[in-house]
């Protein structure tokens, strides 16, 4: 039902990139991930969520599995956050760290998870997670 809403919403003021994000994030949830990622892709002029846009499109591209795509969103993401934005820093430079690893790019899953450490050591399983790089690293 929500998902109507947001659509007839969309439809009826389709340059707001507030309604746009709203109606992506409800798309995202109902696994309709090639539509949300048109619409968030509609929302990327929305200054103050502009990074958080960058780093729910980075989701819906790695779970479409373009990873490259991802992980490029996620550092646009990390380039255009605002310093007192720190939970939208902190989820970039994780999921960054996480692809990063996954697809062998261990300088930059260090460089990204090595940031999040130095903000927020605690953050999910990121001490794991550096480990895990310096194991690759160490057996590559």
């Amino acid at each position: 039902m929500e998902l109507e809403v947001y659509a007839v919403r969309v439809d009826r003021e389709p340059n707001n990139p507030r309604t746009q994000f709203e109606l992506a994030m409800r798309l995202k949830k109902a696994g309709k991930t090639k539509q949300a990622i048109t619409a968030f892709q509609a929302a990327r002029s929305d200054p103050k969520r502009r990074a958080l846009v960058l780093v729910e499109l980075g989701e819906c591209f790695q779970k479409i599995e373009q990873y490259k795509l991802a992980l490029s969103h996620y550092e646009q993401a990390l380039e255009v956050c605002e310093p007192q934005d720190t939970e939208t820093r902190k989820l970039g430079l994780y999921r960054a760290g996480v692809l990063a690893t996954g697809l062998r790019e261990l300088d930059r899953a260090d460089r990204h998870l090595s940031e999040l450490a130095g903000m927020d050591f605690g953050y999910r399983d990121v001490s794991d997670r550096l480990d895990k790089v310096a194991r690759l690293r160490d057996s590559g």
